[in-house]
């Protein structure tokens, strides 16, 4: 009797559950020549994408995994959603206070569907497990994650092209780099060289600006020594003579002392930046004949210092050619140590 009765109550909600699940609820809901702009399409999507999923399952089912008191409750919910469904056909614009009933149907049909899904939602598990256990169903559940094995095992070789593509162009990248570093430190060697021939070709002409000034200097010293031009008792006519002379010599080896130093200051710099062209022309030769990171860290350091530190040529005095650690050096020095620690 129980049976008969349990048979009776799932084909009854079988039925409903069909007739809900080939309700059109879009065309239902938005009836602008009934209802006007007091239509109910919002709830579509309620309708359409919320609940049919949930019918399609339970269709799709024989609902023997659920009790009587369990089907009563489900028919429970299906009734109070047709009655939602029932009471929205009955709304007319032209009742008394439309909009408020309009809402009031919306909060009830919204309601009943939540109420619906609540239920189901205890009960998703053990119909799933009867859905899924159905030959049918079976198939067509080997036949998904056979797919999908497929699928993960095309996107493992994805993967591995892309880590392959990626190294490529990480190799690629390092090998632009270095050559942009190997153009790079021949156009700055070519700098220094070219101006280290052009400070050392004007240091030539003021070395001889400062030869010509010197024979002159002594050229004239001697000649005033050797003619005197004056009385040795008339001090006052000596004094007129000698004053003149003396600032002259002056003037001679001031000039000649100024002209002394614009050569040994541009002298200078030439050898400066020809020190600076060696240790760039002779980077990439040390770096090159080390693999290790430190060997290079450590030419790299000094090729920074030889090029961005003050480097004694002979021709300036200690006191002129002293100069603070140039803070490049040290900047070289920190990033140096910042790669060591990451790698």
């Amino acid at each position: 009797m129980r049976t008969e009765e349990h048979n009776n109550r799932r084909a009854e909600v079988r039925e409903r559950l069909i007739r809900l699940h080939t309700f059109n609820f879009g065309r239902f809901l938005d009836q602008p020549n009934k209802w006007g702009p007091l239509n109910f399409s919002e709830l579509s999507d309620d309708f359409e994408l919320r609940m049919k999923p949930i019918l399609d399952l339970l269709i799709n089912t024989d609902l023997m995994t659920l009790s009587l008191d369990q089907l009563k409750v489900l028919e429970d919910h299906l009734l109070q959603i047709d009655k939602a469904i029932h009471d929205i056909s009955q709304f007319s614009i032209e009742a008394p206070e439309a909009g408020a009933k309009r809402s009031a149907l919306l909060t009830q049909a919204q309601r009943a569907l939540q109420k619906f899904e609540a239920y189901i939602s205890g009960l998703s598990v053990p119909l799933l497990l009867e859905h899924l256990s159905s030959g049918e169903n079976h198939q067509k559940f080997e036949v998904f994650f056979s797919e999908m094995e497929e699928k993960l095992q095309s996107a493992t070789t994805t993967l591995e092209s892309i880590l392959s593509a990626k190294k490529d162009i990480e190799n690629i990248r390092e090998n632009v780099r270095e050559a942009a570093a190997d153009v790079g430190i021949e156009t700055h060697a070519t700098i220094f060289e070219t101006e280290s021939q052009s400070l050392r070709k004007q240091s030539y002409w003021w070395l001889a600006a400062t030869a010509l000034l010197l024979a002159g200097t002594t050229f004239a010293a001697a000649y005033f020594y050797t003619n005197p031009s004056f009385a040795l008792g008339d001090v006052t006519i000596a004094l007129q003579i000698i004053v003149p002379k003396v600032l002259l010599l002056g003037l001679l080896l001031s000039v000649t002392v100024w002209c002394g130093r614009n050569y040994r200051a541009l002298a200078h710099e030439a050898a400066v930046n020809k020190h600076r062209a060696n240790a760039l022309s002779t980077f990439r030769t040390f770096v090159d004949a080390s693999s290790e990171q430190d060997v290079r860290n450590a030419v790299l350091l000094e090729a920074t210092r030889a090029i961005f530190s003050q480097a004694p040529s002979g021709y300036l005095d200690k006191s002129d050619n002293s100069g603070s650690d140039n803070r490049v050096t040290e900047v070289v020095r920190s990033l140096n140590s910042a790669t060591r620690m990451t790698t």
